[in-house]
Formats: structure tokens, sequence, C-alpha cells
């Protein structure tokens, strides 16, 4: 049986992880679309981004940001390093998947398809990269109290919409209402 504080736990450490998507997808120049973020009946955070992004790393760092922000929250879960994240990437080559890490999943897949056919070793070094790059934003003071504020935000009320979730983060913001959108969202453990 799960105690009260053991769901209340979750429900924060899912804040953590949402919020995490979402700052890191404002740090990289994308926003939250209309579908918002949500905690309660399906972990997910709505993102838009420019159409010309076709940076694979942004989503690599967009995607690992949810797992590395609950582990910064509670130090469970998220850890990722080079071992890992390889048994993820020959799990997605091989048609497997990645068990519980759609996160991760997603970030490999993105890679593949920006550079299709490249070895293993380039989508892996991608990957250590985006997550070295990940973890430093995550040191940022600015950067995790803004995460800290989404999650607080999102603890209390469950969901927001994007008008929102950009009051809260505050002047991390720089959308430019001229580009092309592609609208995707990251499902956080499914």
């Amino acid at each position: 049986m799960v105690s009260i504080t053991e769901k209340s736990m979750d429900r924060v450490a899912a804040a953590y992880h949402e919020a995490g998507h979402a700052v890191m997808a404002y740090r990289v120049g994308w926003w939250i679309n209309d579908d918002g973020i949500e905690i309660d009946r399906h972990q997910h955070t709505g993102l838009s981004f420019p159409g010309e992004d076709t940076n694979s790393r942004h989503a690599g760092m967009v995607c690992l940001a949810g797992w590395e922000a609950e582990h910064q929250f509670h130090g469970k879960g998220g850890m990722r390093n080079a071992a890992s994240l390889l048994d993820d990437l020959h799990r997605v080559i091989d048609g497997t998947g990645c068990d519980d890490w759609g996160d991760v999943e997603a970030m490999f897949q993105a890679m593949m398809t920006d550079n299709p056919g490249q070895p293993p070793a380039h989508y892996l070094r991608d990957g250590i990269e985006c997550l070295h790059k990940t973890r430093i934003e995550l040191r940022n003071p600015v950067v995790w109290a803004a995460i800290s504020r989404l999650a607080q935000a999102l603890t209390e009320r469950g969901s927001l919409d994007p008008e929102s979730v950009e009051r809260i983060i505050g002047p991390m913001t720089q959308l430019s209402a001229n580009k092309k959108l592609h609208s995707g969202i990251i499902d956080a453990k499914q």
C-alpha cells in the first residue's frame, strides 16, 4: 500500500519533471502550446517550437531535463551516464524501446531523424553532450528557481495554461509571433 506521503512525493516529483521540460524548452527558444502542462490525469508538457528549429540537441536537452530536474529535486532516478545512454540507444536501434525512459527514447529518435545512418557512437556522443549541457543549465540558479516556482504551482493546481506558465517563470520567455510553429507533446512516465 502506498502512503499519502509517498503519493504526495510522487506528485511533487512529477511537477518537477514537467517543470524541467518546460523551463528547458524556453531556454532553447521553444514555448508551451495550448495543451499546457498537466500532472494529474496524464503527465505531459505540450510544446511548440519554431518550424526552422531542427536541432535535435535542443530536443535532447528538453527531453532529458524532466528526469534530471526530478533527480535534482529528490535524488532518485534521472541520473543517466554514458553506459545507460548506450543501453537506451541500442534499444531504440533494435526497436525494443527504453522501458520507462520515453524521454530518452524520444531524444535518440529525434537525433536519428535529423542525422540518419550515423554510427551509434555519433548518437551516443550527441546524447552525452545533451546530458552534460542539461545538467549545466539545471545548476544555473535562475533556471533552477524557475523550475522550482513552476513545480510549486503545478503541485498546487495540477495543470497550467501557457499564459500562467509564462507569468510564473518570468522573463526567460523570448517568443517571436512570426515564426512558423510545429507542435508536439513530451510525455513523461507513460
